[in-house]
């Protein structure tokens, strides 16, 4: 059995039978270990990506981690509020360790040279792993509909600063099966030693913010045409003295 087509990490054994074929090899091209029928892959999920062509392996299928049981946090939101979601880097989401509940200074930077701490205090609802890297510029991965155009957008994210304070309920996102499969395949978790979870910083989340929709425009604006990047922004953070930084402010 090979793969008729690349296999990605985390695929379950239905998705992969699907995928796969019979070839006839030689005897010397044969590898040890080898799945010769599809049923073998019962239960199983695949453990790393398979490039269409290669040979099956029982090797690089295993067994998925049990559920987490852990309670999801509900975060309050206001109904006045937009939510959106953006595919981040670990390290531009405070290390992989951003979570719901929290509230974070988003920081834009343009491919025209400027940065900026663009919204402050904003609350995030929602974090998802997700299994794929996120691509070096950002990219809005699902977003609610937003009024107003991208020029709109453009002005907004240059210039000005607001702050959240949303309330209401929403429950965030629970990670989907291809991102619990893929942290399988990645490593066990182990610990930091004071009760948080080691994080994989290859790994890319999805995060989920409470905005205005005047900040909604701005965060949509910097991901499809420049970067975000998040702060940890407790009530505590004082934000006085930001402003555009650009290539001749960068040092004053």
């Amino acid at each position: 059995m090979v793969a008729a087509r690349p296999i990605p990490a985390g695929a379950p054994a239905a998705a992969v039978a699907a995928a796969v074929t019979s070839v006839e090899l030689p005897e010397s091209a044969v590898l040890p270990d080898r799945i010769t029928d599809p049923a073998q892959l019962a239960g199983r999920v695949a453990l790393v990506p398979l490039a269409a062509g290669e040979q099956l392996l029982l090797a690089k299928f295993g067994t998925p981690p049990p559920a987490t049981t852990a309670a999801t946090p509900t975060v309050s939101v206001s109904p006045s509020f937009q939510q959106v979601t953006v595919l981040l880097p670990a390290e531009r989401a405070l290390g992989g360790r951003v979570a719901p509940g929290q509230t974070v200074g988003i920081f834009i930077s343009l491919k025209s040279g400027q940065t900026h701490l663009a919204v402050q205090k904003v609350l995030v609802t929602a974090v998802q792993k997700n299994a794929a890297p996120a691509p070096a510029t950002g990219t809005t991965a699902s977003t609610t509909p937003q009024p107003g155009d991208a020029a709109a957008g453009a002005d907004a994210a240059a210039t000005g600063t607001s702050t959240a304070a949303p309330a209401g309920t929403v429950a965030p996102v629970a990670a989907d099966a291809a991102a619990v499969a893929a942290d399988a395949a990645a490593a066990t978790t182990t610990s930091t030693g004071t009760g948080t979870p080691a994080v994989d910083p290859t790994v890319a989340l999805l995060v989920t913010f409470a905005l205005s929709t005047p900040d909604s425009e701005k965060v949509v604006f910097a991901a499809e045409h420049g970067s975000i990047w998040l702060s940890d922004d407790p009530a505590t953070a004082d934000e006085n003295g930001t402003r555009i930084v650009d290539g001749q402010k960068v040092y004053r």
